[in-house]
């Protein structure tokens, strides 16, 4: 799971910034997945795009410098917990700081990330500055980019350093015609977190995309394979996944795997706030396990409550449904200052 939660950040920090930061949808922190070939344009990082006035003279409600996120209810959270997110003029996340209330009433830090971007907005490094390194050892990434392939500058490289500054890995990212073929990691040697790792994508047409996920370590271990549709914005609004689970063994030495499957389906908010570009409003899915010989649906969605006199959301429910199940309901609150 380190590995593939590794890969994720690597795309986060070539395309749409996020979460990763946003990275447990079960905290109701998922960010809007976007197109893997596609890179983010400049002022629509994690905080959106920035502008002047919208429509009629109103306020954009995009210009966010800072939002801080307050989550009450969560059974797996034995106390309050906040996030706060601090933006550039141009949209882009620059400081991303996890906390939670400790019992003797004081906020404690549990995660706290920096970013810099270079001229063309594109990210160049990314420090944890947490008292513990991160779940894939990184204390600090660098990346590297083309500028001749195109005035943005596609991704070639990402070096991870530890706490101490030694080397973890190398990830290498293969393009073409701008589109991105393939992700490879080539670990420094006695590294402890990284594993070798490579993904191919393979498209079908503009709006789907096919992604390929192998361990160099485990060869004998069948590709995770995860396809993917978007919408005219770039949003996710489909994903498929297989996920091979472990080796089913018979006797004279044949086996075959166990698969998890999940098919999900995402919605969006069609009012245009601050939080409808960073969140699904939706998502449905259908999960089946054959190791497990299970089968469940799932439903997670988000009621707004109360709006801002700019009109973005300051209060909304975070409701997650399985069926068969009693549904739980999660309050979340935000609150925003702005640069204009």
């Amino acid at each position: 799971m380190k590995i593939y939660r590794n890969i994720t950040l690597c795309l986060v920090a070539c395309f749409v910034l996020t979460l990763l930061s946003c990275k447990d949808s079960r905290k109701g922190e998922e960010p809007t997945p976007t197109r893997p070939h596609k890179q983010e344009q400049k002022g629509q990082g994690a905080g959106g795009e920035q502008g002047g006035k919208g429509k009629e003279g109103k306020k954009d409600v995009h210009k966010v410098k800072t939002l801080i996120i307050e989550w009450e209810g969560h059974e797996f959270i034995s106390s309050k917990r906040r996030r706060t997110m601090h933006y550039s003029e141009e949209g882009l996340l620059t400081e991303d700081i996890t906390e939670y209330l400790s019992d003797g009433g004081v906020y404690e830090e549990t995660s706290h990330i920096v970013k810099a971007y270079d001229a063309q907005g594109n990210l160049i490094q990314v420090s944890n500055l947490s008292r513990e390194n991160s779940e894939d050892g990184a204390r600090t990434s660098y990346y590297t980019y083309d500028y001749k392939a195109n005035l943005k500058g596609q991704l070639t490289t990402i070096k991870q350093y530890d706490q101490a500054d030694a080397p973890i890995q190398t990830i290498e990212y293969t393009w073409r015609a701008g589109r991105l073929q393939r992700i490879e990691s080539f670990p420094a040697p006695g590294a402890r977190f990284a594993k070798a790792y490579y993904r191919d994508f393979f498209y079908e047409g503009e709006r789907r995309v096919r992604e390929v996920r192998n361990g160099t370590y485990e060869r004998t271990r069948p590709s995770t394979v995860i396809t993917r549709e978007y919408d005219s914005k770039g949003r996710l609004i489909k994903e498929a996944s297989e996920v091979p689970l472990a080796p089913e063994i018979f006797g004279g030495g044949g086996y075959r795997w166990f698969y998890s499957y999940t098919d999900a389906t995402y919605e969006y908010d069609p009012q245009d706030t601050f939080l409808s570009r960073l969140y699904y409003l939706r998502r449905k899915s259908k999960d089946r396990n054959t190791m497990q010989r299970t089968e469940s649906e799932h439903e997670d969605y988000y009621v707004n409550q109360r709006y801002d006199n700019r009109g973005n959301v300051t209060q909304r429910l975070h409701v997650q449904e399985t069926k068969g199940s009693k549904p739980k309901e999660y309050l979340e609150k935000f609150s925003y200052t702005y640069y204009d």
